[in-house]
Formats: structure tokens, C-alpha cells, sequence
């Protein structure tokens, strides 16, 4: 009885293993083009997110921030925007650089990619 038991659960066990390799087998490719793909388009929306917020940083400073009458003086108002705007400048702009160097490891070596993509999976 245990015996049969057994040897029913391993062929079942068996066959559901077949069927997994072979849905893998089929499907493994379209996964990693589009893990590539994502990959790609999160990239270059974190490069044009950090350009966008550095732009807006910079507009915000020297050109929309009030002025006084005597021409170039700073305001403690415009000071703060400038020394939000600095920050955030310099935050996205590691974001970006970081994006732009994984960027171009997907373009350049998309298997290192995925190595390192699996990599922090396993761990």
C-alpha cells in the first residue's frame, strides 16, 4: 500500500516536472527579452525623470524664484529654493548616472545583466 502510494506520487511528481521543463523551455525566451526590455525602458525613465527634476531645480533657482528690485540679490526665499533645488539636483543626478551605467550593461552585455539579475535572486 505505502509502495504504491509512492510510486503513484513519484510518477505524478515525474510528469508535473516534464511539464514544467518543457512550459520553461518555451517560455524562458519571451521572459528574458522582456526582463531586457524593462530593464531598458526603467533606465531611461529614471535618466529623464532626474533630467526633468534637475531642470525644474535649475528653472526654479535662477529663473522663477522672486527678485529683489536691485538686480542680483538673493532673496532668503530664492536661497532655499536654490538649496532644495541643489539636493534634489544632486540625488538624481547619481540616480541618472547609475541608470546610464546599467543602461549601458543591458546594451553592451545583457547576459551580465541577467547573471546579476538571477545573482540577487538567489541570494
Amino acid at each position: 500500500m505505502k509502495n504504491e502510494i509512492t510510486e503513484e506520487f513519484l510518477k505524478e511528481l515525474l510528469t508535473w516536472l516534464k511539464e514544467s521543463k518543457s512550459f520553461v523551455s518555451e517560455q524562458a525566451p519571451e521572459v528574458i527579452q522582456q526582463y531586457l526590455l524593462w530593464g531598458i525602458v526603467d533606465n531611461v525613465g529614471m535618466i529623464a525623470l532626474a533630467a526633468v527634476v534637475i531642470t525644474v531645480s535649475y528653472f526654479a533657482t535662477f529663473k522663477w524664484a522672486p527678485q529683489d528690485k536691485c538686480a542680483g540679490s538673493w532673496r532668503f526665499e530664492k536661497f532655499i529654493t536654490g538649496l532644495a533645488g541643489g539636493v534634489l539636483s544632486v540625488f538624481f543626478g547619481i540616480g541618472a548616472i547609475i541608470s546610464a551605467f546599467t543602461l549601458a550593461k543591458i546594451l553592451i552585455a545583457p547576459k551580465l545583466y541577467l547573471l546579476q539579475a538571477i545573482g540577487r535572486l538567489v541570494k
